[in-house]
């Protein structure tokens, strides 16, 4: 890539070129992934809707829990959202209302207006903390050395959405993915990657080096 694109023709034309130059900065997987197998951990009522605690498998083989938001009263196939959290240790119980900043629960407030929401934990967040702490990678790195933090990010989200979209009652053809701060990059990312996502919001995602001074 020469020039930056100044058209959505031209950034059409260019995209395949981006994405080969973004996965050569990230990693690329070297493996086949095993099956996401969704399993329920819990079952809690929410009011207008059903939390549930999922466990599936990552990217890299671990453990990923999740909770899974149904509205109780929509009427199948219904609108689902990916929700993916900001830098915060809490991880998905931001996402649900339940810890942190209770302006970013977005899968509890999409779920009360009729989306199915699925709010996992990010690496390094939530119940994925390891022993060297929350948002330090050296553990991502021991285990999934092939791809960069953000590259494992980019393939959990892929997964996630695997188990979104093979959840009961989504409607296929109207997946969106919603993050803040983090999660709107990963957001973006694999809205640019997944052509599954038809809408993406991100929210504080990137701001200019002007900006950060």
């Amino acid at each position: 890539v020469h020039t930056i694109p100044t058209s959505l023709d031209a950034w059409q034309k260019q995209r395949e070129t981006l994405k080969r130059v973004i996965v050569r900065t990230i990693g690329k997987p070297t493996t086949q992934p095993v099956p996401a197998e969704p399993k329920t951990v819990a079952v809690e009522d929410a009011g207008k809707y059903e939390r549930r605690l999922i466990e599936y498998t990552g990217y890299c083989g671990d453990p990923v829990k999740a909770y899974l938001c149904r509205p109780k009263t929509a009427t199948a196939p219904m609108p689902a959202v990916l929700v993916l959290h900001q830098t915060v240790a809490q991880g998905k119980g931001e996402s649900v209302g339940l810890e942190g900043e209770k302006s970013l629960a977005f899968g509890s407030d999409l779920a009360d207006r009729g989306y199915i929401t699925l709010s996992p934990d990010s690496i390094t967040a939530g119940e994925r903390i390891d022993k060297y702490g929350a948002f330090d990678t050296r553990g991502h790195y021991l285990v999934c050395p092939d791809v960069s933090a953000m590259g494992r990010m980019l393939y959990d989200a892929q997964r996630a959405l695997d188990v979104l979209v093979a959840a009961e009652g989504v409607d296929r053809q109207r997946i969106g993915v919603i993050g803040h701060s983090l999660g709107a990059e990963q957001a973006l990312m694999l809205a640019a990657f997944d052509d599954r996502v038809a809408a993406t919001i991100a929210s504080c995602g990137y701001a200019t080096f002007k900006a950060e001074r």
